[in-house]
Parts: structure tokens; sequence; C-alpha cells
């Protein structure tokens, strides 16, 4: 199979479970269990096709990824302390 130019698509593009899998790098026993399970990206089914618009699964990625660490709410303090010079007793 060549490989898929994402690029070239539009956001409506209908990808399959292969396409998405070889893409982005995914195991697809993995990614097909979180799509039964309800947590994968919204799928279309088409007769007994399953398919993945190009928008849902960019959307579902952005989803899972984690916060910046230096985002998270004290962190500013966190690092204001550990660069503050220590006392000594």
């Amino acid at each position: 199979m060549p490989k898929l130019d994402i690029r070239s698509l539009h956001e409506e593009s209908l990808l399959t479970t292969d396409e998405v899998c070889e893409t982005w790098r995914l195991n697809k026993g993995s990614f097909r269990n979180l799509v039964s399970q309800g947590r994968g990206p919204a799928a279309v089914r088409i007769g007994r096709s399953v398919r993945f618009t190009l928008k849902s699964v960019r959307q579902w990625i952005f989803n899972q990824s984690d916060p910046l660490p230096n985002t998270s709410p004290g962190c500013a303090a966190d690092a204001e302390a550990a660069s503050s010079p220590t006392r000594e007793r």
C-alpha cells in the first residue's frame, strides 16, 4: 500500500483503520480496542466497513495530548522555589 499523504486530503476525507494506524504509527489491535470501547476517534460505519474522517482523527489525537509540564497550576511557584538558594540551619 503506498504511503498516504494526509497533507493533500480534505478534513472530511474518510480513512480506513489501516490508513490511520499506518499514518500515525498506531498498533492496529490497540486502536481497534479503543474504537470499540468508545475511546477512539468518531467512526463512520458504511455497511461492514469502519471509516474515520481526517478531522475526527486529528481532534482525537489532540485530545490525547497531556498538557505541557509548565502549564499546571503552581508550577511557577515550584520552579521559583527550586531555583532559590536554600537556607542553612
